[in-house]
């Protein structure tokens, strides 16, 4: 769908309501997601990292984040995006990874914070780029390729994804 704040729907949506899984989960909690005129509000598990330049052609495919002692690599899967190539720096997990294994995650571009209660409780706005599939490794495995690996941070949050 290209409707702004709604180009996540076509996958989400599906997987949302206990369809067959063919993408990313609607959200990781218990907890519902919203749609709301604005896009999804969802809380999802997270893996921050510095902005990245990925796409299809074959040097844009991977990039590494490590946090703690894990490696996280990432595959671009083509025809799971829009453009070429897109710019990002969050991955949405809908669980946590198990070493050696490989999943699909939303990949989004963080616009900013959003404000929710007067209590202080926030969101992060970002804007869905597309789906990567994810595989994690302990940082001391032997690994095919021996790309450098950016740092990141992980944990859980609040999303509005548009």
């Amino acid at each position: 769908m290209e409707r702004p704040g709604f180009r996540w729907a076509p996958v989400s949506l599906m997987a949302a309501h206990g369809a067959s899984f063919i993408g990313p989960a609607i959200t990781a909690f218990e907890e519902p997601a919203l749609v709301t005129e604005i896009g999804l509000e969802a809380t999802y598990l997270f893996l921050q990292f510095p902005y990245v330049i990925v796409g299809v052609a074959p040097d844009m495919l991977h990039w590494r984040v490590r946090f703690q002692d894990t490696v996280y690599e990432m595959t671009v899967i083509p025809g799971w995006q829009g453009p070429e190539e897109y710019e990002c720096n969050m991955l949405l997990l809908r669980h946590s990874i198990d070493h050696g294994n490989e999943h699909l995650c939303v990949v989004v571009k963080i616009k900013g914070h959003i404000n929710t209660k007067a209590d202080e409780e926030y969101m992060v706005s970002c804007e869905y780029k597309g789906v990567v599939a994810i595989r994690a490794f302990a940082e001391n495995d032997t690994l095919e390729s021996q790309e450098p690996a950016l740092d990141g941070s992980a944990g859980t949050l609040k999303a509005l994804v548009t």
